[in-house]
């Protein structure tokens, strides 16, 4: 189970499962700055996950890293709070 500081990303325990639905999703769009319904970028679902391959291809694709969410809490904020060190 991952915890956020703060706002809703990571507080239900099927968050993980969640994220990676909207994960895939966002891929689809092809937009590397792309939104999920509750205003998460790509990125931050990506990082939140520890998902490290797809969070250097959305930084190479052009992913703002400074776009947090409805929160403006940071896609590094959110890793380094699952413990994701490595992103």
């Amino acid at each position: 189970r991952h915890h956020h500081p703060e706002g809703e990303l990571g507080t239900s325990t099927d968050q993980p499962i969640c994220d990676m639905m909207n994960l895939r999703l966002l891929l689809a769009t092809g937009d590397a700055n792309a939104c999920d319904a509750k205003g998460y970028p790509a990125l931050m679902l990506a990082a939140h996950s520890g998902e490290t391959t797809i969070v250097e291809m959305l930084l190479q694709a052009g992913a703002d890293v400074c776009k947090g969410g409805t929160d403006n809490i940071t896609a590094l904020s959110v890793a380094a709070a699952g413990g994701h060190m490595d992103i």
